[in-house]
């Protein structure tokens, strides 16, 4: 797999784990491009491209852990995860993925709150104000999307959620390529 395959695969993903150690954005950015560089210096070094995700997030960990060191005056966070809940941060990024390709599948109104709300992260006033809605109308699609999204992902999906509400696990079984796929 070549470089810039590897950062339209990943480049998302990347910036949303680094982002979840590092809270600077304009950091974030500078250590993704460290990130790639070294996936850029190391490919050939990769023996198996079954773990290039695992491989390509070792270096994401030890690169965040690298600017946290060279920062001596601050403390090292707990970000040394084992390898095995790196895979499954991975596995809950995969299935974010999954939940945003079938938001897709919905009617444009309810796809358009739904993603400003989850992957933006904005207020339903905030939507408002950028959409031109009214308040009204967006609660109400945004309470009309969310209930046609979980009924595709009972359909779909088995996700898994943690005391606070955000996604803990989520495994998309056979049916999930014929629901991304309806028009």
């Amino acid at each position: 797999m070549d470089l810039q395959t590897i950062y339209d695969t990943y480049y998302d993903r990347m910036i949303s784990y680094i982002r979840g150690k590092i809270n600077d954005p304009h950091l974030t950015e500078d250590i993704c491009q460290d990130v790639f560089l070294k996936i850029q210096s190391n490919l050939d070094k990769l023996n198996d491209e079954t773990k290039l995700e695992t491989w390509i997030f070792k270096i994401a960990k030890f690169t965040v852990i690298d600017f946290y060191r060279s920062k001596k005056s601050e403390p090292l966070p707990d970000l040394v995860k084992s390898d095995a809940q790196i895979e499954k941060n991975m596995a809950v990024a995969q299935g974010i993925d999954a939940i945003n390709a079938i938001i897709d599948t919905l009617p444009d109104k309810y796809a358009r709150v739904l993603k400003l709300f989850k992957l933006k992260e904005l207020t339903a006033r905030e939507i408002a104000s950028e959409t031109g809605l009214s308040l009204s109308a967006v609660k109400s699609r945004l309470l009309r999307g969310k209930a046609m999204l979980n009924e595709k992902l009972k359909t779909c999906c088995n996700v898994q959620y943690s005391a606070d509400g955000s996604i803990s696990d989520i495994n998309c079984t056979d049916n999930y390529s014929r629901i991304i796929k309806q028009p």
